[in-house]
């Protein structure tokens, strides 16, 4: 069963999820996932839509389960992340940061894979869905590796590894979206 710790460090969460006072988002974190030679974190992110728009209209939580691959990174998205995140976190401490403090950098910077998403009502059932969804992710992580995650044809893996704009030099991007944004990149 896949672990989950709040980013902040107070709330474990597992498979029988308790509703608290969410404040517009949360976040959470699995340990390390080893998997075919490759290690991944899995995140936990919930949204209350209503307090973060002000709206009162459609659905009220949104859930979102992603992946991210520190090691997988390269070292010019990593430093552009640490930069746009403000790291170091601790100026006392400007050290390196850690393994699983640089995933929770990478996912802040949207460095991530999507897994699953869901938005509705009921906290409770789409927070199960999404954990739910997390367990069968962590269990196959390579199978996401290949999924769609853009308009332009950028998989979960070049996501996850910062060259999200990959499809724009190879066929994948042979589609009008795709060819909208290499005009818009001057690559066709």
């Amino acid at each position: 069963m896949i672990r989950f710790t709040d980013t902040m460090g107070s709330i474990n969460i597992h498979g029988d999820w308790k509703v608290y006072d969410l404040q517009e988002s949360h976040s959470f974190m699995s340990g390390p996932i080893d998997q075919d030679g490759i290690r991944v974190y899995i995140f936990l992110e919930i949204l209350d839509i209503h307090s973060i728009t002000g709206e009162a209209s459609g659905s009220k939580y949104a859930v979102e389960v992603s992946m991210v691959a520190p090691r997988e990174v390269d070292e010019k998205e990593k430093a552009s992340a640490k930069e746009s995140l403000g790291w170091p976190w601790d100026p006392f401490n400007p050290g390196e940061p850690s393994e699983e403090q640089m995933a929770q950098i990478l996912f802040g910077y949207g460095t991530k894979g999507s897994v699953f998403s869901q938005a509705g009502n009921s906290l409770r059932t789409i927070t199960r869905n999404a954990i739910r969804a997390a367990q069968v992710a962590s269990d196959s992580i390579s199978s996401y590796f290949d999924v769609r995650q853009n308009q332009i044809g950028s998989t979960a893996w070049e996501v996850m590894t910062g060259d999200i704009l990959a499809p724009l030099f190879d066929d994948r991007s042979n589609t009008e979206s795709g060819r909208l944004m290499r005009k818009m990149y001057g690559i066709a």
